[in-house]
């Protein structure tokens, strides 16, 4: 997209000096589908380090070149190529727009072949995956569950579903190992958000316990009633047991031995890390440790992408930076 708001289309980067953009796209129509062919072509000598690869941050930039040349024609975009000459740029625009074939079912079907018969073993994992969840759906329907999911839901593992309660899976969900979200009254409710992942989870709800989307739990513990009172007549069916619901936010992920407690919230992006015991509020995007739990501080931000000092100068080196932990 230009800075003016129009559509630039398809750009290719193709090696050789004396190709014809319109030979090039008639000869790649011949093999690929409309939408793969590029509606513009830049015609270049490529930029090459010492060691004889592509220097891609050299690479006329699509926007630059369309913008600065518009039409059809030679130009120089004022660097040299590898034999010192300086560059030549031709450049074809097409009146037809680019395609996309994301949305392409011949596309996708494409894709997903190309998939399974890289890695067939994971394509029977998945689809036994996918078939597993269907059954469930199924299952607990026939049993009066009041269970429901999305679509693509994956059980790797095995998924219990019990108590009066009503229990809603989001899209494109995964169960792995013996997870267990269990309701222990009609009034209960047990939402998860779309992409959760849930791995040898013990989910226990009385009132209401909600997951947010995108969120990663292992192996944890999540109730939101205490199920007996700490006063000493605890054997009595009239003394007052702790239930207040449980949120836990978006793109959160909670470890191994965690234990939410009722009342709880965790705010988006934060960690639990390992055995931690949470009770309360904690905000978004810190690390969660401890019993009782207590913010350790922010979540790892990356800072900086520096450029590594290799041979041809380039590859981009990500450094996160990591607060201390306060004492």
């Amino acid at each position: 997209m230009l800075a003016d708001g129009r559509a630039m289309g398809t750009v290719g980067f193709v090696t050789g000096t004396d190709l014809d953009p319109d030979t090039l796209r008639r000869d790649l129509g011949r093999s690929l589908p409309d939408y793969m062919i590029p509606s513009r072509v830049v015609l270049d000598e490529m930029p090459l380090d010492g060691n004889g690869k592509i220097e891609r941050p050299q690479l006329a930039s699509p926007l630059e070149t369309v913008a600065t040349h518009p039409g059809v024609g030679t130009a120089h975009d004022g660097r040299r190529g590898p034999s010192g000459r300086p560059r030549r740029i031709r450049i074809l625009l097409s009146a037809a727009p680019a395609h996309s074939g994301d949305h392409d079912p011949a596309f996708l079907m494409a894709s997903t072949i190309r998939k399974v018969l890289a890695r067939p073993g994971d394509a029977v994992r998945l689809g036994l995956a996918l078939s597993k969840g269907w059954y469930c759906k199924a299952y607990y329907r026939l049993r009066g569950q009041r269970f429901s999911a999305g679509r693509g839901l994956r059980v790797f593992g095995q998924l219990s579903i019990r108590g009066p309660g009503r229990v809603e899976f989001g899209d494109d969900v995964t169960v792995w190992l013996w997870t267990s979200p269990w309701t222990a009254s009609p009034d209960a409710v047990i939402r998860v958000g779309d992409r959760v992942r849930l791995s040898g989870v013990r989910i226990t709800a009385k009132q209401e316990i909600s997951i947010g989307r995108e969120s990663l739990l292992a192996e944890c513990r999540v109730m939101d009633s205490d199920f007996h009172p700490i006063t000493p007549n605890r054997r009595d069916p009239d003394a007052v047991v702790r239930t207040v619901p449980v949120h836990i936010g978006e793109n959160t992920w909670i470890a191994p031995q965690a234990a939410i407690m009722p009342g709880t919230t965790i705010g988006d992006n934060s960690v639990v890390s390992f055995g931690s015991i949470c009770s309360g509020a904690f905000p978004a995007n810190v690390v969660i440790v401890g019993n009782p739990a207590r913010i350790a501080g922010k979540i790892p931000a990356v800072v900086a992408i520096s450029v590594a000092g290799g041979a041809s100068g380039n590859g981009a080196e990500i450094t996160p930076r990591v607060p201390p932990v306060p004492k």
